[in-house]
This record gives C-alpha cells, sequence and structure tokens, in this order.
C-alpha cells in the first residue's frame, strides 16, 4: 500500500512539473535553436506575458525589427499594450552578422552564396512557424495561430513572408513603411508609409491593389 501511495505521488509530481509552463508571465527572453535548417543560427526571442488574464486564450504577436534590429525599445512599447489588451508578444532578434538583409529583409528566398532558390522549409519564414510551436509547448497558449508585425526593415519582412511563405498558422499580418516595391507582380507598387493589413490569409491578393 505504502508504495503504491508513493508510486502516485512520484506521478502526481512529476505531472505537475511537467504542467508548469517553461514561459512564464511578465518579461522574459529564450533562444531558439531547434529548427536543423537553422540551428547553427539560434534566435534570441523577447517577450512579455501579461501578469494576469487566461494565457490559454491570448492572442500571439510576432514583432519584427526595423534595420537597427533594435528589439530594447520594441518591447518597452509592445509589453505596455499586451498587459492593457492582454496579448502575448514575442520579438525574435536577427543579428545582422546571422541574418543579414539576404535573410531577413529579403526572408532568405534565395541561397546568397549560391545564387539558388532555397527551398520553403530553409527560408526564415518557416523558423517563425517553428518558434510558434515552441511558444504554444511551453506556454500553455492553446492558439491555433499568431499574428505578425514589422516596420520598416521588419515591414518589408512581414510582406515577403506573406508574399512567399504559405504559412499554416498566420492570422493577420501588418505592414507599416516597408519603403517602395515589394512586390513580384509588374506595375504593383506600394508607397513608402502606407500600412497594409492582410487579413485571412488565403485571399490576400484581394487586400492588396495595384497602383494604376
Amino acid at each position: 500500500m505504502k508504495r503504491l501511495f508513493l508510486l502516485l505521488s512520484v506521478i502526481f509530481l512529476c505531472t505537475g512539473l511537467y504542467a508548469t509552463p517553461v514561459l512564464s508571465s511578465g518579461e522574459g527572453k529564450f533562444t531558439y535553436k531547434d529548427y536543423p535548417p537553422f540551428a547553427d543560427r539560434p534566435v534570441d526571442v523577447h517577450y512579455y506575458i501579461p501578469a494576469s488574464g487566461d494565457v490559454r486564450q491570448m492572442p500571439v504577436v510576432f514583432v519584427f525589427e526595423g534595420a537597427d534590429r533594435g528589439y530594447s525599445y520594441l518591447l518597452k512599447t509592445w509589453k505596455r499594450e499586451a498587459e492593457k489588451h492582454k496579448f502575448m508578444v514575442f520579438i525574435p532578434h536577427f543579428g545582422l552578422k546571422e541574418y543579414p538583409l539576404c535573410d531577413y529583409q529579403e526572408v532568405g528566398v534565395i541561397d546568397n552564396n549560391t545564387h539558388t532558390v532555397r527551398s520553403a522549409k530553409e527560408q526564415t519564414p518557416a523558423l517563425i512557424d517553428k518558434i510558434f510551436e515552441y511558444v504554444k509547448e511551453n506556454s500553455g497558449s492553446q492558439r491555433t495561430g499568431y499574428m505578425i508585425y514589422g516596420h520598416s526593415a521588419g515591414g518589408q519582412f512581414v510582406q515577403r513572408f506573406m508574399l512567399f511563405h504559405d504559412s499554416p498558422y498566420v492570422e493577420k499580418a501588418v505592414i507599416g513603411s516597408p519603403d517602395g516595391t515589394r512586390s513580384p507582380i509588374p506595375r504593383w507598387t506600394f508607397l513608402t508609409g502606407y500600412v497594409i493589413s492582410l487579413i485571412s490569409p488565403p485571399k490576400q491578393s484581394k487586400n492588396i491593389l495595384p497602383n494604376r
């Protein structure tokens, strides 16, 4: 009887430890390196999870840095809104050395060494999907998708993300001032300063109007 009680106690303890979220509320950081195509280029992800509210249902928002690759001022601003409106915010830091323009603003579609098109799983947006899966597994979130926002160079990243990557998770994308034309379609122009909101990604072309 004592052995049975001890066994049940151990199982209960282990289950409780397993259920404890790795990503706790408040401000934090984790390093993601579990996706094989990018294992040699780990990414620090800075985040804020509100102190109150149901984390299981909180929207998940990814914010992408500008050309300065600065995350601290973004996190300072976004965490206030996250706490107020009860959503989780994550800011992947793509270091300029590890992720130059071709792999960040241009989302890694072209291998800069071989000048060939990379497979979808080797392009940078695929990494964001994997980070989201990590967030779900380690925060207690039950959300089935996430939203993305980028301004300036981050806007270029988000825009090409939506043009070239077929994510099963993106619910909404907001692009701020991506700086000029970022379209493979002739005569389509996005003017600097425009904010483009892509709702329902499979129908995104209806949300982007050509310049006539």
